[in-house]
């Protein structure tokens, strides 16, 4: 196994899609990759950060550099952009960290990727999460083009959590990035390949069975509510639209959402926010600005009590509601 430093990162992700400004070119519509940089080798524990990129980055952002139909930048490009000849450990963390919590368009650094594949989503990831992500990236070769074939089996299995161990906040939280990647993934690829209006079919009638499939799958009720649902059915109870308004009131002056945890009937309940950002605004936005015609006009048709719109950037839209078994 390799895992080494470089003077060179969550997809969704994440992941966990990290994007670069918008460049004119006459260039093939692709993203250069350039050689990279030397290695030292480490002894630091680098488990939290691959199991955040398993659950948050890797569904959109590969470690495949043979796939076809990307939807994100691979993690060679990344790494390329993101840690150039000469750039220190400091300089790596602290670019990372500034894109992925906070990701615009002002601040991405990759060339095209803005127009190729959009702004990436905000997880609402903590500093110290993008932290341990960044750190497995720096200190690992994923821009190698056999890391995938040779190495990513291997690292499953020696950094693999054992969801049960973990403490309910982050149990629920890894079921949520888990969930959440594969959706977004499937949205993304929907919004790329037929439009935002036709996203929209995508997910009336495939993003709830994916939730309940991986809910069923992950062995955990998972659900998705909001005070202002697209369909009645996700409206949020009593005690989730506690937690909302206090998160709004939170965002409103400035601050940053924290997840909850509460004990329920026997059961530990984690509320996980969902917020708002430019691939959100296509559907969820301002009516006829941000949503364009086309879009608004099949939302009316597949959504008439629809209230899921007028939102701006990095607003709450709804929250992730996950049930674990109190053992």
């Amino acid at each position: 196994m390799i895992n080494r430093i470089k003077h060179i990162v969550l997809p969704f992700s994440v992941l966990v899609a990290l994007a670069g400004c918008n460049q004119k070119s006459n260039e093939k519509e692709s993203i250069q990759i350039e050689e990279n940089v030397e290695v030292n080798t480490t002894n630091e524990d680098l488990s939290k950060g691959f199991q955040l990129l398993e659950t948050s980055c890797f569904s959109c952002h590969t470690p495949n550099l043979n796939i076809e139909n990307k939807i994100a930048p691979t993690w060679a490009e990344i790494k390329t952009y993101y840690a150039p000849k000469g750039a220190t450990r400091e300089s790596f963390m602290n670019s990372f960290i500034e894109f992925v919590s906070n990701p615009t368009e002002e601040n991405a650094i990759i060339p095209k990727a803005i127009a190729l594949y959009g702004v990436m989503p905000n997880f609402n990831l903590s500093n110290e999460q993008i932290s341990e992500i960044a750190s497995y990236v720096y200190a690992t070769e994923l821009e190698m083009p056999e890391w995938y074939d040779k190495f990513y089996e291997g690292e499953k299995e020696k950094y693999k959590a054992n969801r049960e161990e973990l403490p309910f906040a982050e149990r629920g939280m890894n079921l949520v990035m888990t969930t959440k990647s594969v959706l977004g993934k499937n949205l993304k690829g929907a919004i790329k390949s037929q439009g935002p209006e036709n996203a929209i079919t995508f997910c009336n009638e495939r993003a709830y069975p994916l939730v309940d499939s991986m809910a069923l799958v992950l062995n955990a009720m998972i659900k998705r509510v909001s005070d202002k649902p697209r369909n009645p059915n996700n409206s949020a109870n009593e005690n989730e639209l506690k937690y909302i308004e206090a998160s709004k009131e939170i965002l409103l002056s400035g601050g940053k959402i924290k997840p909850q945890l509460q004990e329920n009937n026997g059961k530990m309940v984690g509320y996980y926010p969902i917020l708002t950002n430019q691939m959100c605004l296509q559907c969820h936005g301002q009516p006829n600005t941000q949503i364009l015609p086309k879009t608004m006009e099949r939302l009316n048709k597949l959504y008439p009590e629809d209230q899921a719109k007028g939102y701006g950037d990095n607003q709450l839209r709804g929250i992730w509601v996950v049930e674990m078994e109190k053992k």
